[in-house]
C-alpha cells in the first residue's frame, strides 16, 4: 500500500521549492504583459478567466504587432502546415539510397503530417512561438490521444512551474489549473473532497476550484507492475486546500510528455531569455512617448483658458460657433493660458526611431522580408524554401532551441503514436 500521506507532502514541499526558484522571474514577465500582451500572464492569486486584464498601460500597440509577426513568421517560416518540415532518414547511409527505403519514408512521413494536420499541434506551436518571442518560454504536455494519435495542452505563464534534468530539457512540471465543481466530478468522481461532492449536489456546477498537478519522474515505481501507477513518468492531481492527504489521481506516462522550449538559455536557468525583454525598455519609452504626443495635441487643440472674474458662473460656451458677449473693459475675455507649439517632425520621427528598434528586437523586419520572399521570381517552392532558411539562419543558437526542445519531441511522439496505432 503507497503512503499517500508522504506522496501529497513529497508534492506539496517540491512545489514550494518551485515556486521559491521561480518568483525572480515573476515580476519581469508581469512587465512584459502589461505592455504587449496581458493575456500571456496569469496571476496565481487571480481567478483563470483573465477579465481584469486590461490594455491600461499600452497607449502604443507597436509591440504587439511586432510579437504577432514573430509568431507568425516562426510558424510559417519553421512549421508550416502548408510545406514539408521534416524530412526522415535512418542512420545507416547504404541504406538512404535504398529506393524503397526512401520510397517508405516519404510515406510515413506524408501519414505523420496528415496526423499533425489533424490534431490541435499546429494551434499549439503558434501560441508557443509567441510565448517565446514575449516571455522567452513556452510550456505544455505533449500527450497520445485515442482520437487524434497526439494533442498538445498549453499553459499560461504564472500558472506552472519547471524543472531541468542533466540532457538541458524539463524533467519536472507542476501546474496551477481552475476546474468547474462538473469537470472535477466527472474527472475524480467521488476521490473529490466532500466540498466539492457538496456543492455538486447542490448544483454549484460552475463553482471554480483550485487543482494542482504535477508531472515528474517517479522514483519509487515497480518495473514489474505495468500498471499506470508504476510508469517511468508520474502524473498526479490533488485539490488545493482539501483535508487529508489523499490524492485526486495517481497515473503515468511512458515517456517525458513535458514540451518546455525556451527562446535562449543563460547557463543552467530553467527559464529562457526573450527578445521582448530586450525591447521592454523601447516599449516603456515608446507609451511615455505617445502619452506626452497625445497631451501636447490635445493642449493645442483644446488649450486650457483663462479669463476674467466677472465672467465666473456666467453663461459661457467654449464650443466651435458659440458666442460669449462679455462685458470686459480690458477687453480681453478668454485667453489661452499657455501656448503649446508642438514640432510633430521631429517627435514623430524620434517615435518611428523607437518603432523600428522594438521592431529589430523581435525580428519583425527579419520575417516581413521572409513574406516579401514569397513574392519574388521564381516562384518554385524549393528555392523559397531555401532562401527562408537561410534568412532564418540569423536567428542563429534560437533555432538549435527550437529545434532540440520544441520540434524533435512531437516529431518523435507522433511517430510512435503512428506506429503503436500501426497506421504505418
Amino acid at each position: 500500500m503507497r503512503d499517500q500521506g508522504s506522496l501529497r507532502a513529497r508534492h506539496d514541499r517540491r512545489l514550494q521549492d518551485l515556486k521559491s526558484r521561480r518568483s525572480r522571474w515573476e515580476s519581469h514577465w508581469r512587465e512584459l504583459a502589461e505592455y504587449v500582451s496581458p493575456k500571456r500572464w496569469r496571476d496565481e492569486s487571480r481567478d483563470d478567466t483573465g477579465a481584469d486584464k486590461e490594455r491600461q498601460k499600452i497607449l502604443d500597440g507597436s509591440a504587439t504587432l511586432a510579437l504577432r509577426t514573430l509568431a507568425s513568421g516562426m510558424h510559417s517560416g519553421i512549421t508550416s502546415p502548408a510545406r514539408p518540415w521534416f524530412r526522415l532518414a535512418t542512420l545507416d547511409p547504404d541504406m538512404r539510397e535504398n529506393g524503397e527505403v526512401r520510397t517508405y519514408l516519404q510515406q510515413v512521413e506524408d501519414r505523420m503530417r496528415h496526423v499533425m494536420a489533424t490534431s490541435n499541434l499546429y494551434r499549439g506551436f503558434h501560441s508557443g512561438y509567441a510565448d517565446l518571442g514575449l516571455m522567452g518560454q513556452f510550456a505544455g504536455l505533449l500527450t497520445k490521444d485515442d482520437t487524434h494519435y497526439v494533442s498538445l495542452m498549453t499553459f499560461i505563464h504564472g500558472e506552472y512551474w519547471i524543472a531541468n534534468g542533466l540532457d538541458g530539457r524539463a524533467e519536472t512540471l507542476y501546474r496551477r489549473c481552475r476546474m468547474t465543481v462538473e469537470q472535477m466530478m466527472r474527472r475524480f468522481g467521488t476521490r473529490c473532497s466532500n466540498t466539492v461532492q457538496n456543492m455538486y449536489a447542490r448544483g454549484q456546477y460552475d463553482e471554480r476550484v483550485t487543482v494542482y498537478h504535477a508531472v515528474e519522474r517517479r522514483h519509487d515505481r515497480d518495473p514489474s507492475k505495468p500498471d499506470k501507477r508504476n510508469m517511468p513518468w508520474l502524473s498526479n492531481y490533488w485539490e488545493e486546500g482539501s483535508t487529508g492527504d489523499k490524492m485526486l489521481e495517481e497515473s503515468g506516462f511512458r515517456s517525458n510528455p513535458i514540451l518546455a522550449p525556451r527562446w535562449l538559455t543563460i547557463g543552467s536557468d530553467e527559464y529562457g531569455q526573450s527578445p521582448g525583454m530586450e525591447a521592454l525598455p523601447d516599449v516603456k519609452g515608446l507609451q511615455i512617448k505617445e502619452q506626452r504626443k497625445l497631451e501636447a495635441i490635445d493642449k493645442m487643440v483644446r488649450p486650457p483658458m483663462k479669463g476674467p472674474t466677472s465672467l465666473k458662473n456666467e453663461p459661457k460656451s467654449l464650443l466651435p460657433g458659440s458666442i460669449t458677449y462679455v462685458d470686459d473693459p480690458n477687453g480681453q475675455g478668454y485667453t489661452p493660458a499657455m501656448q503649446v507649439t508642438l514640432r510633430i517632425a521631429e517627435l514623430a520621427a524620434d517615435i518611428q526611431e523607437t518603432r523600428d528598434r522594438i521592431n529589430r528586437a523581435f525580428y519583425a523586419d527579419l520575417f516581413m522580408m521572409l513574406q516579401n520572399l514569397e513574392g519574388v521570381q521564381p516562384r518554385n517552392v524549393y528555392e523559397l524554401t531555401k532562401r527562408q532558411e537561410e534568412q532564418l539562419l540569423q536567428l542563429g543558437p534560437v533555432l538549435e532551441n527550437v529545434y532540440y526542445e520544441l520540434l524533435e519531441p512531437p516529431i518523435n511522439t507522433v511517430f510512435e503514436a503512428c506506429n503503436e496505432a500501426r497506421i504505418l
